[in-house]
């Protein structure tokens, strides 16, 4: 009732990875610098390489919500009272997890994207009336190897 939905509609679930976990922390590998390759005469050994690996170990953080409804409005109402009451829940989880995603840190929460050092921005100003703003954001990212 909760869990689908927010999926669905928060942002940062649809531009990321979503990891389902049970355990208290998981580790995810980083590759700092791949392999190397090279052109091999045939028949010759190939030249051995390895990456550069490192981890980083993520404790996930908690969002939750919690709401009383009556057993007399859940058996009366028409809507269902907890489909009502669900996505309500779920318009307030995406909103906060958009706000952490998007923002720097949250207080018993993730560090989000503005916590991250050496961030290009672009302003698109208040309001948008051309495709530039775009533009140059995408030609930082591809400047970054995005």
């Amino acid at each position: 009732m909760v869990v689908q939905p927010l999926l669905k509609t928060a942002v940062a679930t649809r531009v990321s990875s979503v990891v389902r976990t049970s355990s208290h922390s998981t580790r995810f590998p980083v590759v700092v610098s791949d392999p190397s390759t090279g052109w091999t005469s045939e028949g010759s050994e190939i030249d051995v390489s390895e990456p550069d690996l490192d981890e980083i170990n993520c404790v996930p953080s908690a969002l939750k919500g919690l709401t009383v409804v009556s057993n007399e409005l859940v058996a009366d109402s028409d809507p269902s009272a907890l489909e009502v009451v669900g996505a309500g829940l779920v318009r307030d989880l995406q909103l906060r997890l958009d706000s952490a995603f998007f923002g720097e840190t949250v207080t018993n929460g993730p560090d989000g994207l503005d916590s991250l050092p050496d961030v290009s921005t672009v302003d698109a100003g208040s309001v948008i009336t051309d495709l530039d703003p775009f533009a140059e954001a995408l030609s930082k990212a591809e400047l970054v190897g995005a």
